[in-house]
């Protein structure tokens, strides 16, 4: 029987000492501890392995029991785990659901343009702005969605953008996919970031500070950019099509003489960062 306790789901148990609750966050070490009616602590060995626990995101509607050496592997994955709103200027304080996410960005972030489709190419304006400025769009393609951030901001030897792609869904289903993100400067120098999404879990902070995301500085942009605006080429595939291994990222420069041109273009302009 399931109950909840402070917004935690409750797993009830004979212990055969007591008639026990015991919160499914509350084992370690594949070993519970039962308190008698007499204070005498127990360890009830083994019944860790045997029970069944509900998944933390059962009040979201999740109805999945899971041994303890499974319960870890499903809440990595689990579509009911919610999340904070993706906008990346901080004040929005909104939670919910994957499938709310999408609904919510239209609603009450109706500046951020959407594409259907693997690849397009967003036309990030006025670049030269002072000050840390992002741009977002919103890529849906494979039955999933995906939030595209370019962001500019500052270090101690200058500008630096970063472009990031973040899957609306788990780090597990990250793992399906694969990202090829393409800057072409003057002369068709070409640079090529290939490397897994992101999940919106994550956050933008994290996949800056760890390298986790296209990464350039101000010169790069300057030299990729046009009157201002700068061009980024976004392609998503699934790990089955992808011309290489999700594992880890690479940036890659090369030159090209013949450089593409795209008829799949979304212009996004600036926002600044909240402060």
């Amino acid at each position: 029987m399931i109950k909840m306790n402070e917004g935690k789901p409750m797993v009830w148990f004979v212990c055969g000492w007591i008639f026990a609750a015991v919160s499914a966050m509350d084992f370690q070490y594949d070993e519970l501890i039962c308190v008698s009616a007499s204070g005498e602590s127990q360890t009830i060995n083994g019944l860790a392995k045997v029970v069944f626990y509900p998944c933390t995101y059962y009040a979201n509607g999740c109805r999945a029991l899971l041994i303890s050496t499974q319960k870890s592997e499903h809440e990595m994955s689990c579509t009911f785990g919610g999340c904070f709103c993706p906008y990346p200027d901080g004040s929005c304080s909104w939670k919910g659901s994957y499938d709310e996410v999408v609904p919510h960005l239209y609603t009450y972030h109706q500046r951020v343009p959407s594409w259907n489709g693997e690849e397009l190419v967003i036309s990030a304006t006025n670049i030269n702005v002072p000050g840390p400025l992002y741009w977002v769009v919103l890529q849906l393609c494979y039955g999933h969605s995906f939030v595209i951030v370019i962001g500019k901001h500052y270090r101690e030897n200058g500008e630096q953008f970063h472009v990031l792609v973040q899957l609306i869904g788990s780090r597990r289903q990250c793992e399906k996919f694969f990202c090829r993100l393409e800057l072409t400067g003057r002369g068709g120098q070409r640079y090529v970031w290939d490397g897994p999404p992101r999940s919106i879990h994550d956050g933008i902070t994290s996949a800056v500070n760890n390298n986790e995301c296209f990464l350039f500085d101000g010169s790069i942009a300057h030299f990729c950019s046009s009157s201002g605006t700068l061009q980024v080429v976004v392609n998503i595939s699934m790990e089955t099509e992808a011309d290489g291994s999700t594992q880890g990222a690479q940036v890659n420069t090369f030159k090209s003489p013949n450089p593409r041109k795209h008829d799949r273009e979304v212009s996004v302009s600036h926002s600044n960062f909240f402060s």
